[in-house]
């Protein structure tokens, strides 16, 4: 079994008309109409929990239990995209790893990621342009769960760009032309005129 807690019950049964003594993992616990429990503190990763009934006579006899405590959550790490990234399209792939010896799901913004060995991937729609935030949940089978989250940018909203001179249709009889205009974006990266730069 695989354990989210550390502290763990352990109760049992025994039967022995001369009973002496039951330890668990060699601490004496006592005994009530042949039934025993107790608490123990157990080390992260795998255990056997030992139960041992001695009698009088000095017969003695075990019982064991394997368990695995894992109170960690998985390892998780968002590849793509970056944090702070601008983002032009509103359906985002998000691409990670989710890292645990006992992997359940993944989600991505309440989407169900694909998983792949310790890969994942969903595909999510951002809900409007400016700031958002991703937030990728793992959870374990026993439970345990991580957030990792980051920060985007939407930008949907191509730039202004508007052409002053010369007049649409002008006629000239110049091979060369001085062309004027404006163009406005709060993010604008370039301005191309007939595929020159300018």
């Amino acid at each position: 079994a695989t354990l989210a807690v550390r502290t763990v019950t352990v109760s049992g049964t025994v039967t022995d008309d001369n009973l002496d003594t039951v330890t668990v993992i060699g601490v004496p616990v006592s005994v009530s109409a042949g039934t025993f429990t107790t608490s123990i503190e157990l080390p992260e990763g795998p255990s056997i929990i030992t139960a041992q009934a001695s009698d009088q006579a000095g017969n003695s006899a075990q019982a064991q239990v394997s368990v695995n405590v894992e109170t960690t959550g998985p390892e998780v790490t968002i590849t793509s995209p970056v944090n702070s990234a601008l983002l032009g399209d509103a359906q985002v792939t998000v691409t990670g790893t989710a890292i645990d010896t006992d992997m359940d799901t993944v989600t991505v913004n309440g989407v169900s990621a694909t998983l792949t060995g310790a890969d994942f991937s969903a595909t999510i729609t951002l809900p409007a342009d400016g700031d958002n935030q991703i937030s990728v949940v793992a959870k374990d089978l026993v439970g345990n769960e991580t957030t990792e989250t980051i920060n985007v940018t939407l930008d949907t909203t191509p730039p202004a760009i508007q052409i002053t001179s010369p007049a649409d249709g002008a006629i000239t009889n110049e091979t060369q032309l001085l062309v004027l205009g404006t163009a406005s974006d709060s993010r604008l990266e370039s301005v191309t005129v007939n595929g020159q730069a300018v």
